[in-house]
């Protein structure tokens, strides 16, 4: 990022004289070398406090690729003047990753759609290298959300020759021990009929995963819960489909682990130490992936620092093994409801 001082758009929303809630949206150019071709950069920070507690929760929402940048938890030591201090952070983001709209962030929660992985297209698709449109906020008691939105354009149909709308909805809930729910649609916005031969091909199908990393101390000390009696595709093991043991109950990292749980409970639990970490709850999502890159991986990627790899996981509802299919004018819609152990 250059030296430029951001724009700021505040937003708040007080419930109390103690309570607010609101956003703050802010822009600057990145730091080209060519001033005039720099592009602009806006991320939108949604925040619950809460004096009479003491408290404050923020998240952040990089408008490239509508990505979730950072959950943090604070402690406000002195509320009248907004000194804050930092509790906890409960996403990962790379010291290396690109933030000036360049490449996706490698960390948060990005977006992977209209296609997981590699494929046809660019990998994981071109949601999370295309900057959203912040569509709306609402702030009410103790929470806030705001939407962002994507529309098929010429560059998306270039790769994809589809018309679509989707759109992310971030909702932080509390100032204090809050929790973090991602909705996001995705409508087929052409407007032919399905019953007719012409118009059959306006029907698009898609697969797409909500990609957080979390952050963890020690990734050898963290296990993964309720995997017992799912069939699994284990990437570095050729793809081959092995079914878990029924007293098979937890998954740990010793190595590069890159996996996808098919037909996945709605809800996983992350341990670290023996001791709950995070539960993720998917709806409308039929797979769980984990993944952690381990040392040689994370050597060859070039946002990613060499030892970072011990200090995240990643645990990814997604719509995978069998794509999903919307005719024109119909929708999906996903949700995934993240709630930290405190």
């Amino acid at each position: 990022m250059s030296a430029e001082t951001p724009r700021r758009i505040h937003c708040e929303t007080p419930t109390s004289p103690l309570v607010s809630s609101g956003i703050v949206t802010e822009s600057r150019r990145g730091a080209d070398a060519d001033a005039a071709t720099a592009k602009e950069c806006a991320w939108t920070t949604l925040y619950v406090k809460d004096a009479t507690r003491g408290r404050c929760s923020r998240v952040t929402v990089h408008h490239y690729g509508a990505t979730v940048c950072a959950w943090t938890e604070h402690a406000l030591d002195s509320p009248t003047v907004g000194e804050e201090r930092l509790l906890k952070s409960h996403l990962f983001l790379s010291e290396l990753s690109h933030v000036d709209g360049s490449r996706p962030l490698r960390g948060g929660i990005p977006l992977c759609f209209p296609q997981f992985g590699p494929g046809a297209l660019p990998q994981h698709g071109f949601a999370r290298n295309s900057t959203w449109q912040l569509a709306e906020s609402v702030a009410s008691d103790r929470s806030v959300s705001v939407s962002f939105r994507l529309k098929d354009n010429e560059h998306t149909r270039s790769l994809w020759p589809h018309s679509f709308e989707t759109t992310l909805t971030v909702t932080l809930n509390g100032a204090d021990k809050s929790t973090l729910t991602l909705q996001w649609s995705v409508r087929n916005s052409s407007c032919g009929s399905p019953s007719t031969a012409a118009d059959a091909a306006t029907t698009f199908s898609f697969t797409n995963c909500l990609h957080p990393y979390f952050a963890v101390h020690d990734v050898s000390k963290v296990r993964v819960r309720d995997v017992s009696n799912l069939l699994c595709r284990h990437k570095t093991r050729d793809n081959v489909e092995i079914r878990t043991d029924a007293d098979e109950h937890e998954l740990s990292f010793a190595a590069e682990v890159d996996v996808v749980c098919y037909d996945a409970p709605d809800v996983m639990n992350i341990l670290e130490q023996g001791r709950p970490l995070m539960r993720v709850t998917k709806k409308g999502f039929s797979e769980f992936v984990i993944w952690n890159p381990w040392s040689e991986k994370a050597k060859a990627m070039s946002d990613f620092a060499d030892d970072e790899y011990q200090r995240m996981v990643c645990l990814e509802p997604g719509v995978i093994r069998t794509p999903h299919s919307l005719a024109p004018g119909d929708s999906w819609t996903g949700v995934m409801l993240l709630e930290p152990s405190y």
